[in-house]
């Protein structure tokens, strides 16, 4: 699963942020050891958590914050199928972020 990971985060940001969202929603916690990011509840995300879940750099501007939620919350709303984890989770990021 490590080599997965490093590969989409190199490759891949959204199905980085999508595989993460997916460890986080089963249990998966493996990769706090590793750190790649912290999970937790919805309103106590890090500021570095908040950009990997968005999958951005911390570099990023505020309007580069706001493309990306657009982008996965499209995709992941659960209007569309998705599930009401992922897009609180996705919508916490943008929160903490904006």
């Amino acid at each position: 699963m490590a080599a997965l990971s490093a590969s989409l985060r190199a490759n891949d940001r959204e199905s980085f942020v999508l595989l993460q969202a997916y460890r986080i929603r089963n249990g998966d916690s493996s990769h706090e050891s590793s750190g790649e990011y912290q999970s937790g509840g919805y309103s106590d995300l890090s500021t570095e958590e908040s950009y990997k879940i968005l999958g951005l750099d911390i570099n990023a501007s505020k309007e580069d914050v706001a493309k990306a939620h657009k982008r996965l919350i499209q995709r992941l709303h659960p209007d569309r199928g998705g599930s009401d984890y992922l897009a609180a989770k996705i919508n916490a990021a943008k929160d903490k972020l904006s």
